[in-house]
């Protein structure tokens, strides 16, 4: 291992000088998987010294480790790696909120989604004054319909499902909500509003580690840090996390708005590893487009659609307007 971890390295090296290779990023993850940490840390250590290192989602697997090592003298390191290339406000008030000034980039963001992402936060920041979350979320529904036609969030009609799922099966004292697919915090801070400011309610799983810094913004600038958590990497990698901190039984609502074809994947791991608590509300977007066709086989063929089957719950397709389109879309109500 060792042998191939000095080959790769080399590699790594000679690609960085042109441009940055393809394979970097599988190559971390099966070090990663495969519980190779110092190999891991090497190999990203050398990948993410390129200044072509665009494929952030990679970092996201350092920050993963690091939450499990509760490691946060490496946190500041790539935090600040991570500033460096991308030096958007959002990834700065991350380093700033661990207590260091963030260094100073000459470097512009040159990923074309990130861009954007800069855009938003920026508007939203000089828009809206600190602690008003309701007043947060209609700038960026605001900026969507206006400014940024990209963003696609849950809002209008899917705010409101999210919203009386919530109301049906209330969380109780051990239990908390979760979500797939942070983005830019929208729903997040919609979660924690709706549950309250004053106890951890609820914690998202996102890959884009510069989307978490954002959306740990959104949250802080909202004054409802104390009520999410974001936590970074896929959810078949930190789900673990989540399960290890809140425990068994414990998610009463979910709500899945990362990638429709791996959903039956990731419900299937909560089922796996009983997360869901009883009588759980989980809920999936999109399931008609970009579509979720596993997912709903599943769902539709074992549960039934509208009535309960088998005593396992019922599953329910609502058809509704894409937010801000003029295309139906799919939002889907399993209830555990």
């Amino acid at each position: 291992m060792e042998a191939i971890s000095a080959a790769a390295r080399s590699g790594l090296q000679h690609e960085a000088l042109g441009r940055e290779p393809a394979s970097a990023p599988m190559l971390l993850w099966s070090a990663w998987r495969s519980s190779l940490q110092k190999i891991f840390w090497d190999l990203f250590g050398t990948w993410s010294s390129c200044p072509m290192a665009l494929q952030v989602e990679s970092f996201s697997l350092g920050f993963l480790d690091i939450y499990w090592c509760k490691d946060v003298e490496r946190e500041l390191k790539i935090l600040s790696r991570l500033c460096g290339l991308f030096p958007i406000r959002s990834v700065q008030t991350a380093v700033l909120r661990l207590g260091f000034p963030p260094g100073i980039s000459n470097r512009h963001v040159q990923h074309p989604g990130l861009k954007k992402v800069a855009l938003l936060v920026d508007t939203v920041i000089a828009v809206v004054p600190p602690g008003f979350p309701a007043l947060l979320l209609a700038e960026f529904e605001h900026f969507a319909g206006h400014r940024g036609q990209w963003l696609k969030v849950a809002g209008l009609e899917k705010a409101e499902i999210i919203e009386a799922a919530l109301q049906v099966r209330p969380s109780g004292a051990h239990e908390v909500a979760g979500e797939f697919g942070a983005f830019v915090g929208y729903t997040a801070v919609r979660l924690s509003m709706l549950l309250g400011p004053e106890t951890p309610a609820h914690v998202s799983l996102e890959v884009n580690p510069v989307h978490v810094c954002v959306a740990h913004h959104m949250l802080d600038f909202a004054h409802l840090a104390r009520a999410g958590e974001v936590r970074p990497g896929l959810v078949k990698d930190a789900l673990s996390v989540v399960l290890e901190e809140v425990g068994q039984r414990s998610l009463s609502f979910l709500f899945m708005d990362h990638r429709g074809t791996i959903f039956h994947h990731d419900a299937a791991f909560l089922e796996k590893h009983l997360l869901q608590a009883a009588h759980s509300n989980l809920l999936a977007d999109n399931t008609l487009n970009p579509g979720s066709p596993v997912l709903l086989w599943e769902r539709c063929n074992h549960h039934g659609i509208g009535a309960e089957a088998a005593g396992q719950g019922t599953f329910v397709p609502y058809a509704l307007t894409e937010f801000l389109a003029d295309h139906e879309d799919w939002t889907s109500i399993a209830v555990c």
